[in-house]
């Protein structure tokens, strides 16, 4: 897993938290225009926001640190173990999680314990087929 201090999870944190201290300024400006707020309140507001966003990241910046490999749902050509029989549709097991899974056409029934290859996936069901014995 990546660095939390890496200019690409960095500069994303940073990117999304932007636009929340322009409105920020920009609602204690016309605040400073209508009600007549000291400067020093705007520059508070700000600091403060910064803090805290300071403050959050490091607790964070995982969720900003993830990819396409990170993903939890299994990718085609993940090989997984079949937990209840498939005949055509059960369960397997792929890294950890149980998902739904049902056979490719062409294949009638798959055993517990058996290793199963991913071929596709539909909504949240894997299509799968046997893994082919090396």
């Amino acid at each position: 897993m990546s660095s939390p201090w890496t200019s690409a999870v960095l500069g994303k944190y940073v990117a999304l938290q932007v636009p929340g201290w322009i409105l920020l300024v920009a609602v204690m400006y016309v605040g400073r225009a209508v009600f007549g707020f000291p400067s020093w309140v705007i520059w508070a507001s700000l600091v403060a926001l910064l803090i805290k966003d300071a403050a959050i990241y490091p607790l964070i910046w995982r969720s900003f640190a993830r990819t396409a490999s990170d993903a939890p749902e299994p990718r085609i050509g993940t090989v997984g173990v079949v937990e209840r029989v498939l005949s055509p549709t059960g369960y397997a097991r792929f890294r950890g999680e149980l998902w739904r899974a049902t056979l490719e056409d062409g294949e009638a029934h798959v055993d517990v314990g058996e290793k199963i290859v991913v071929r596709g996936i539909e909504g949240l069901t894997l299509v799968v087929r046997r893994e082919p014995r090396a």
